[in-house]
C-alpha cells in the first residue's frame, strides 16, 4: 500500500506489543493484535 502511494525502500519493524496493560489487552491477546513501525521515503 505505501509503495502504490509512491513511497520506497519502505521498511516494516518488528512486531510490538502495544495492548500491554490496556484494558482491551485480552481481546488483543486472542486476535494477535501488534503494532508495527513503517519507515520509508517519497523520491524527490
Amino acid at each position: 500500500m505505501m509503495e502504490e502511494a509512491g513511497f520506497i525502500d519502505v521498511q516494516i519493524g518488528p512486531a510490538v506489543d502495544t495492548f500491554a496493560g490496556a484494558g482491551g489487552e485480552p481481546n488483543a491477546r486472542v486476535f494477535e493484535v501488534y503494532g508495527y513501525a513503517f519507515m520509508a521515503r517519497k523520491p524527490v
